[in-house]
């Protein structure tokens, strides 16, 4: 009789639920499908919610990069056990802190979270999976529309130079709403003018910490621009207003400020 001897320990597939996009200061249910072949051993189910900031100043040789964990949540999901073949559910409840900051992917600044769950095999590798996970920040309250106005020239025009005014319906706008408001030229006569363009422009601004006794390294570098074309009249009047509307995507980050950008 010849006896043979499963010397291979099988390693087991590793599935993750969880919701498709979660808020700071909320909980919520993950759960981890642990899928094993045929019966194997595991000394613990470990998962893991790590959020990972990041920033970069500079280029080439004289770049500086720093990373953090800022926030690190730890489960125990199973201890020593004997699973059989089959799948097996594990779950667990995460609430992120109330000032965790958003996922954000940007030119120099970063936060990315992920899941992580590790199943350990007694004398054997055991398996690592990672699964990337969306934090946003929630619908903002209802505001009352605050209107802004602004001008290139607060001290009144000065000689025959361009100036311009305008407005804007609000001081605060939500992602995927509209930015309106209206612009107004002066000294239009002394000028001749072929375009008139407007751009919101999202701007990120790194400051880091090289050591103790240096003193911050900032940099501010143009992330994201979205532009319009306004038209221009024929005749254009000094005062004339322009009314416009700017379409703001649902997925244009918000401003924030995270521990390094």
């Amino acid at each position: 009789m010849i006896v043979t001897m499963r010397l291979i320990k099988h390693r087991p597939k590793i599935l993750l639920r969880a919701a498709a996009e979660v808020h700071p200061g909320e909980s919520f249910e993950v759960e981890a499908i642990i899928d094993v072949q045929r019966p194997l051993a595991l000394a613990y189910v470990d998962i893991a919610l790590r959020g990972v900031e990041q920033a970069t100043i500079g280029g080439g040789g004289r770049t500086m990069t720093q990373r953090a964990e800022i926030v690190v949540l730890e489960e125990r999901l199973l201890g020593p056990s004997r699973l059989p073949a089959g799948q097996r559910r594990l779950r667990c409840t995460f609430a992120l802190p109330e000032d965790a900051p958003p996922s954000y992917r940007g030119t120099s600044g970063g936060m990315e979270y992920h899941l992580e769950v590790h199943a350990a095999i007694p004398w054997w590798p055991g398996v690592r999976e990672r699964f990337e996970l969306k934090v946003s920040l929630p619908p903002p309250p209802p505001l009352p529309p605050k209107p802004v106005l602004f001008s290139s020239a607060p001290a009144g025009p000065q000689g025959r130079a361009l100036w311009l005014e305008g407005s804007l319906a609000a001081s605060s706008i939500a992602c995927g709403s509209r930015l309106s408001g209206a612009l107004a030229l002066g000294n239009v006569d002394h000028h001749r003018l072929r375009s008139l363009r407007l751009a919101l422009v999202a701007e990120e601004t790194i400051t880091l910490r090289p050591a103790e006794l240096m003193g911050p390294r900032t940099a501010r570098l143009e992330a994201r621009r979205l532009e319009t074309s306004l038209p221009l009249p024929e005749r254009l009047r000094d005062g004339q207003t322009l009314p416009f509307e700017l379409e703001l995507p649902a997925e244009l980050p918000p401003s924030y400020s995270a521990q390094r950008w």
